[in-house]
């Protein structure tokens, strides 16, 4: 993600696994691989802790022993890579923790059930983070918040009409 020399990949800030959306309808469509292409991700919640200022987050951190640094998105394959080598395909998943800027609730109009659209600045970087309301339906902006989440990204560049 964000390579700084185009010929090393890992240079950036890290590698990121995400599901690309419609992958069958864009395929043929994508530059040989590797590529540097730019995507658009949303990150769907799967876990939400939310935490008024620094010192809530400080405090659970000790009395959790969980040190995940209050800016950070991370791609979770980096936890998984010592699971063996059976593991065929890692999960697109994350770690993200930040400051929450924006916070909109919504209803899906197909199932009726309700959800929180989050943005998350995660340190230079604003991650969309969709989460059921009964998860996160307390945040307001402002908060700090530490979520597990599924990727999902989409390249724009690529979308036909019709």
């Amino acid at each position: 993600m964000d390579p700084t020399d185009p010929a090393e990949p890992y240079s950036g800030r890290f590698p990121l696994v995400c599901d690309l959306v419609d992958f069958l309808c864009v395929v043929q469509h994508l530059a040989p691989l590797p590529a540097f292409v730019d995507l658009e991700l949303v990150c769907f919640a799967d876990a939400v802790v939310g935490f008024r200022d620094i010192l809530d987050w400080g405090e659970s951190q000790h009395a959790t022993g969980f040190r995940l640094p209050p800016r950070t998105f991370a791609s979770t394959w980096h936890t998984s890579l010592d699971e063996g080598a059976d593991r065929d395909r890692p999960e697109a998943t994350a770690w993200i923790a930040g400051t929450v800027e924006h916070v909109e609730r919504r209803t899906n109009p197909l199932t009726h059930r309700r959800f929180v659209s989050l943005q998350v600045d995660v340190g230079g970087v604003v991650v969309d983070l969709v989460a059921p309301e009964d998860l996160a339906g307390g945040l307001e902006p402002g908060w700090l918040v530490q979520a597990g989440a599924w990727i999902l990204a989409r390249i724009p560049g690529l979308e036909r009409p019709g």
